[in-house]
């Protein structure tokens, strides 16, 4: 399993809208291409931490 995600990859799960400023914070939102991703298998950077 490679150790890093494609550009293109990355491009299709974030679309250009996927950030959203909401009351108490912002909202991320990421389709999953590729198959199902559990919470515990993302970086810590990216679950959900105190910004």
């Amino acid at each position: 399993m490679p150790e890093y995600i494609p550009k293109y990859i990355l491009k299709r799960i974030f679309p250009t809208d996927c950030l959203k400023k909401v009351q108490g914070g912002v909202e991320v939102t990421m389709i999953n291409v590729m198959s199902p991703i559990k919470t515990k298998d993302l970086p810590p950077t990216c679950r959900n931490s105190s910004l």
